[in-house]
């Protein structure tokens, strides 16, 4: 038996510290995929574009503040209890802590591998626990892999 995949965007990004945006991602990582000129085949041909168990359930609906943490979490705790694997699509760092929480329960051996300029390991920022760069450390019965990359683009000036 073949497992579904089931998408869901997380349009969330009201505990970045510095801009908002993110929130418009998973509608524009949507587009891209069934954009005309992109290629949706695996390395084996395997077309996700024609895979009936690939399926694209859209954005959750948050509210906000706290309340849209219990939301995510819960949201991610019923895909995997009806037995269907998650992909999401966020979203802020912060997306990252309800996610694992809601995950947890099904995958007792749940490890994160973490790829990001900067580790976001703070245990409150501005006074809250929740804030985008606590994410991974808040505690919670994952593992963590913390892999801290320095990525950017730099540009001179005027360029």
């Amino acid at each position: 038996m073949r497992r579904k995949i089931h998408v869901s965007g997380v349009p969330w990004d009201e505990k970045s510290s510095f801009m908002r945006g993110c929130a418009d991602a998973p509608n524009k990582i949507w587009d891209a995929f069934n954009c005309e000129s992109a290629n949706r085949c695996s390395e084996n041909g395997h077309d996700l574009g024609m895979d009936d168990d690939f399926l694209f359930e859209g954005n959750m609906k948050l509210s906000s503040g706290n309340n849209a943490i219990d939301e995510i979490a819960a949201h991610a705790s019923r895909i995997v209890s009806e037995g269907i694997f998650p992909l999401f699509l966020g979203g802020d760092h912060a997306v990252t802590y309800p996610l694992v929480k809601g995950l947890s329960d099904k995958y007792k051996n749940l490890s994160i591998l973490h790829f990001d300029a900067h580790p976001d390991l703070y245990d409150e920022f501005d006074g809250d626990k929740y804030y985008h760069s606590c994410p991974r450390y808040q505690p919670n019965p994952v593992r963590r892999c913390q892999k801290s990359y320095r990525y950017r683009t730099f540009c001179l000036p005027g360029s």
